[in-house]
């Protein structure tokens, strides 16, 4: 039984019309985890950040912009690292009341030695940005590494922005959610402070607890993190923490404990969400998967009418009936109350794991309502799985919805590319355009990723020559007449990232991968 809970907790962790896909990003290697956002001040401009992949300079935070509700889209604009060497990840976005926006991401060494949370504004909507705020540096909390999964939001009444995060892979113990404030508008942030104290602690069993926040109309800030210590509660469990003095002081409680929260299949995007109501100060929704069989998993919601006080039962979003596992939930209110909520689904997959057949849904709540509308489908296709979504980079899509019109981002492998696209569409469900927002060509296929002793390349040409380089560009290792999926010795390469370009008759292709 100890064993059971254990393991769940470390993964507690209408109307269709057709539509035209768009491709806005245009990437050749990788672009993923996008985050959108709708200026409150003018629903038609549009943010959208993503993780992109830039020759020989890692991962960049790459950002476009439409001024006309998502029909047309800005040149891509590129967040510069702030050292050589350095990669980036995990954009969260967030407008103020004047349509300023705050971009917070991570900036960081791969050997997670150096590197910052840092947060940048822009006064014209994305075009150009403020130089970089350090919110958290990898040392200021040693060996912890408290700077992964960073969440940006903001009190509209305050002007205060917070920040959230939790320990990088590879940290050592105590594990912990941390917590941010800035008071001046992004020149300082506050020192790191743990948002789990005594008695709602994280505990150490979880080495990534993941804290997600939100802030009500009435200034309150709202966290939930996971946490599992028995002397705390003998069942895993979500504390909600909050706060109405801007961080200066926070009370704690149960949201939620169970042993059956979480994913049977370790390869499952298995986030969960907190969400305030614009519309009601006292209105909280949490969302989360749950358990649906040994592999599968539901979409759940549970809500609170009482500020976090007390939360009803959860309620099942995905109207399936089956034991499939949806996953990478995603959800947000409109200013009216009406509740987005979008996900990874997989009704039509051929088996109950992760590695099968899937599209993207929606779910829509009015409020005020007792139940969820009809799930619809905001993808065009049943997509296979590909290989690649096996790997990290692709865990969170994102949604918001503005006066009735709801926006989502998502990846997804279509035609063996890792594509971002987005759809538009009414909270009635009537789809009203999908695009192709980052078209990631990924003819080869680099695993395992990270790799220790050999590598494979897998490609869908037969043969071409093989170039590895250094982070500095160096020649390392060349195969002419390489081979799809031929084994490739790195035993004697030292850690750290390598490129390689796979050169055919008619085009060059070029990909990535970690010597550990």
């Amino acid at each position: 039984m100890k064993k059971t809970i254990i393991f769940s907790l470390l993964l507690f962790g209408a109307v269709i019309g057709n539509a035209q896909n768009q491709n806005i990003s245009q990437g050749n290697i990788f672009d993923g985890e996008p985050f959108l956002a709708v200026n409150p001040q003018n629903s038609k401009h549009i943010v959208v950040a993503w993780m992109g992949y830039q020759w020989l300079n890692q991962i960049q935070i790459n950002i476009k912009i439409s001024q006309d509700a998502g029909n047309t889209w800005s040149n891509e604009i590129t967040i510069p690292h702030m050292k050589n060497g350095y990669t980036s990840a995990d954009p969260s976005m967030i407008f103020d009341n004047n349509g300023n926006l705050y971009l917070c991401y991570i900036d960081f060494k791969t050997t997670k030695d150096s590197g910052s949370v840092v947060v940048r504004k822009s006064t014209d909507g994305g075009y150009t940005w403020s130089q970089p705020s350090v919110v958290v540096s990898v040392q200021d909390d040693a060996p912890r590494i408290p700077i992964d999964r960073p969440w940006i939001s903001i009190d509209t009444l305050s002007g205060n922005l917070f920040v959230t995060t939790m320990n990088a892979k590879g940290a050592l113990p105590d594990y912990h959610p941390y917590f941010f404030v800035s008071t001046d508008d992004n020149a300082s942030w506050s020192s790191f402070r743990t948002l789990d104290t005594t008695g709602w602690l994280s505990g150490n069993l979880i080495p990534q607890p993941m804290p997600t926040n939100c802030v009500s109309s009435a200034g309150v800030f709202y966290a939930a993190y996971p946490s599992y210590v028995s002397s705390q509660n003998i069942l895993p469990q979500f504390i909600l923490a909050q706060s109405a003095t801007g961080g200066s002081s926070f009370n704690y409680s149960t949201l939620y404990a169970s042993a059956n929260s979480g994913v049977g299949d370790s390869l499952a995007k298995s986030g969960y969400l907190l969400r305030c109501n614009p519309a009601d100060a006292n209105h909280l929704a949490f969302f989360m998967l749950q358990k649906n069989g040994q592999d599968g998993a539901n979409v759940m919601m549970l809500e609170s009418f009482d500020a976090g006080n007390s939360w009803g039962a959860p309620q099942q979003v995905n109207d399936d009936i089956g034991t499939r596992l949806q996953d990478m939930i995603w959800a947000s209110f409109d200013k009216d109350g009406d509740i987005v909520v979008t996900w990874r689904d997989r009704r039509n997959g051929t088996n109950d794991t992760y590695q099968t057949h899937y599209e993207f849904y929606a779910a829509v709540k009015p409020s005020g309502a007792s139940q969820f509308n009809t799930n619809f489908a905001i993808s065009d296709i049943i997509i296979p799985y590909d290989t690649i979504l096996a790997s990290s980079g692709n865990d969170f899509m994102c949604n918001q919805v503005i006066n009735d019109t709801a926006y989502a981002v998502w990846g997804d492998t279509r035609d063996g590319k890792l594509n971002i696209w987005m759809q538009k569409f009414t909270t009635s469900g009537q789809l009203l355009s999908l695009q192709n927002l980052a078209n990631s060509n990924h003819n080869t296929f680099a695993y395992p990723n990270p790799a220790i002793d050999a590598i494979y390349i897998e490609s869908s040409f037969e043969k071409g020559n093989l170039t590895v380089f250094s982070i500095e560009g160096k020649e390392i290792i060349r195969i002419d007449n390489y081979v799809s999926k031929q084994k490739i010795n790195i035993n004697n390469l030292p850690k750290g990232l390598y490129f390689y370009v796979l050169t055919t008759e008619n085009k060059e292709i070029k990909g990535q991968f970690i010597k550990e």
